[in-house]
């Protein structure tokens, strides 16, 4: 991708990794699931990343899932993979060298893994170390959260190779400044606050990196449309967003395996092993389960006989 190109508005889900019963890898549900996103009109995909579980994946494992991610989606959408991830500098600069030999469309450097009092140096000395590569920051709320600062952003983005951000400070007040301090640099912002970032839309921001576009994507992507025309008082609008809500209340439980869980329901052949410790569901949350499924199915529904699309 070319350095001075913005990455398109819209919705990023946060690719989850399917796991076999043994624990491995099951990439022919991967597979399902990547175009699971794309036939639901999002506009990117964050891989390797919190939600892949990726302080449970071994450097190669990272490699790999990025690699078939990239080899899968082949242009149709971009993507963009986290690296930079190590317990020691030479750890880190490794994987950061492996992953861009991948050229995905952004390599992706967590904010708690740069220096915390020289964090716009250390980013600024990697995009410079590679001038024709894109990256991006992300607030990771793992190990630590460790938000940007405006100032730390305002100096980030004079690296014209800066593309995106991932925002997860999940507070309107505190998003608006960043981006304005980003609004005419190459830089993308996108909220993680699926609450927010309707609103943080109307003020200039690109859309929305979470984890409800993991399960329910078309509605997502029917919210970022709605938020981009600034009217948040139609009808659908309200009602969208409250089911919405809805969704990441019952997401916060247990999560990925709430999302695995739900992703089988849809139909998906994805397993809900995950390698994070998350608990399991008994006879009364899966029965939750089931039942937010249906609601959340009708709402789907409704919106394709709106838009004219086939049952």
């Amino acid at each position: 991708m070319s350095k001075d190109k913005k990455l398109p508005y819209g919705v990023w889900p946060v690719a989850l990794t399917p796991f076999k019963y043994s624990s491995a890898i099951d990439f022919d549900a991967y597979e399902e699931l990547i175009e699971f996103y794309i036939n639901a009109g999002c506009s990117g995909i964050f891989a390797v990343c919190l939600s892949s579980e990726l302080f449970h994946l071994s450097a190669s494992e990272r490699l790999e899932l990025a690699r078939f991610t990239l080899s899968l989606v082949d242009g149709r959408l971009p993507v963009v993979c986290s690296a930079y991830i190590g317990d020691s500098l030479r750890e880190k600069e490794q994987a950061l060298a492996d992953m861009l030999e991948l050229e995905p469309d952004a390599v992706v450097i967590l904010s708690n893994h740069l220096d915390p009092n020289n964090l716009a140096a250390e980013f600024l000395k990697i995009t410079s170390e590679y001038p024709d590569a894109n990256f991006g920051l992300y607030e990771s709320p793992l190990p630590e959260k460790r938000l940007i600062s405006v100032d730390e952003l305002a100096e980030c983005g004079n690296a014209d190779n800066f593309i995106f951000l991932k925002d997860t400070c999940c507070d309107l007040e505190s998003i608006i400044p960043k981006i304005e301090v980003l609004r005419k640099r190459p830089a993308a912002i996108y909220d993680a606050n699926l609450k927010n970032f309707p609103f943080s839309v109307k003020h200039g921001g690109h859309g929305y990196c979470g984890t409800c576009a993991n399960i329910i994507p078309e509605l997502v992507v029917r919210m970022s449309e709605l938020a981009a025309t600034g009217d948040f008082n139609t009808e659908e609008f309200l009602d969208l967003y409250e089911t919405l809500m809805i969704a990441q209340q019952f997401l916060s439980f247990s999560y990925p395996r709430s999302a695995k869980n739900f992703l089988s329901l849809r139909g998906l052949k994805i397993s809900d092993v995950c390698r994070t410790q998350c608990k399991s569901y008994n006879n009364e949350t899966f029965t939750y389960l089931k039942n937010f499924h249906s609601y959340v199915m009708r709402i789907i529904e409704k919106q394709k006989e709106k838009q004219g699309v086939l049952i």
